[in-house]
């Protein structure tokens, strides 16, 4: 009764080895194609709403050369992602988790650099903004 009990014993422990390797195979292999996806080359594409994303950053009250670098600066993080960003707008199905969370300028700004990127300042949009105005100022005339 005792060598069967310990058969038993040493069947149950194989059998728990088996298990355990099998299970840590499996993780294994989904932490390699986990890799393998991140790093391949291929496009993502996620959608935002822009109008969405202006209104939040106006409410929050930065200035209109603001909201545009931010919107620059978030091409540019999802252009360094390598993923296709899409206005919400122009998609005409979005499944769950194609919804790009929108972040605050620090944290936007915090990523472009850790990723050697150069955020874009809004001064840089300053002059833009002051010669539409001018255009459309001059168009109005007509």
């Amino acid at each position: 009764m005792e060598k069967h009990l310990k058969l038993v014993y040493l069947g149950l422990i194989v059998l728990l080895v088996i298990v355990v390797n099998i299970a840590i195979t499996r993780m294994m292999q989904q932490s390699q194609l986990t890799l393998i996806i991140e790093t391949l080359n291929v496009p993502r594409i996620m959608t935002i709403d822009m109008d969405e994303v202006v209104k939040q950053r106006l409410d929050d009250g930065a200035t209109p050369s603001e909201v545009l670098a931010y919107v620059d600066n978030i091409n540019k993080a999802m252009h360094h992602r390598n993923v296709i960003l899409l206005d919400k707008n122009a998609a005409v199905s979005i499944p769950d988790g194609y919804k790009l969370e929108t972040v605050s300028p620090t944290q936007l700004n915090a990523y472009l650099t850790e990723n050697n990127i150069v955020p874009s300042e809004a001064a840089a949009f300053d002059q833009q903004i002051q010669q539409t105005s001018k255009e459309l100022q001059d168009l109005l005339k007509l």
